[in-house]
């Protein structure tokens, strides 16, 4: 049963981060936006779909909360500023974007807004993200630490500001896929920048996590290097995939794929 729930637990996440990944990171690009019908349109390709795409993050909690009961219950608390935190900004930004698609072009105030939502969501997910890899101080099976342990001397931050651009990278990718013209050709300029940002904090941040992180990181056995060396495998092909498509024109099928990316 054990099984079960981790595989319902790894898809929600995997879900989550893919598909309301590139809708928080189109919000946060709509800051930088300064042509109101390019930053309208943006804003069109995620209206229809960011209500579907925040209902895995429910699967997710309850996947955690059905499989993981005693980890669920006792980790919670030291998280509980990141996680309202994060709730209340997608609550917001849901209503900035339904505000934003009921006025005009010209209107900002509501895209400023759900810019800012989409910003302060992403960062309080890399936050929590952080605050988890650093752990939580419990005794005798109840959280013992203080409420802003989740920090961890900083390295939430830094979790925090790299989600920010994975997210943004994932946006622009999903721009430059489903729109044309001049807005297709600026995100596809900046695929490349972003790609970089996110490796390199990739690799910092996977850099310091031995010291941030009070649990003792070891990849002796099979069973755990293995799924982490496929991991990385699977990180830098899709990084290099973003890379090298990064301006490029989208393709409609596997074929059309294959035909677009011979010499």
């Amino acid at each position: 049963m054990l099984f079960f729930w981790l595989i319902v637990i790894v898809f929600a996440l995997l879900a989550y981060v893919i598909l309301d990944g590139f809708d928080l990171g189109v919000g946060v690009l709509t800051l930088f936006q300064r042509d109101a019908a390019r930053r309208r349109r943006m804003i069109e390709v995620v209206g229809n779909v960011w209500d579907g795409n925040e209902s895995w993050l429910i699967l997710l909690a309850m996947g955690l909360w059905g499989g993981l009961p005693g980890a669920y219950a006792t980790a919670l608390p030291g998280l509980y500023l990141p996680l309202l935190v994060m709730i209340f900004a997608l609550i917001f930004r849901g209503f900035a974007v339904e505000m934003t698609l009921q006025r005009g072009v010209s209107d900002r105030t509501w895209a400023r807004l759900f810019g800012i939502g989409s910003v302060v969501a992403a960062f309080a997910q890399g936050v929590l993200f952080g605050g988890l890899l650093c752990g939580v101080t419990v005794r005798h099976g109840v959280f013992a630490g203080a409420a802003w342990d989740f920090f961890g001397h900083g390295y939430a931050v830094l979790t925090g500001m790299l989600t920010v651009t994975l997210f943004s990278l994932a946006g622009a990718a999903r721009l430059q896929a489903k729109t044309d013209g001049a807005l297709r050709d600026q995100m596809g300029a900046i695929v490349r920048p972003l790609t970089l940002a996110t490796v390199g904090g990739v690799a910092v941040s996977a850099g310091l996590l031995p010291v941030a992180t009070s649990a003792h990181l070891r990849l002796g056995g099979v069973d755990r290097w293995l799924p982490f060396g496929y991991a990385v495998l699977v990180a830098a092909a899709g990084f290099w995939t973003a890379y090298r498509r990064a301006g490029r024109r989208g393709c409609s099928s596997l074929w059309r794929c294959y035909q677009l990316a011979r010499p």
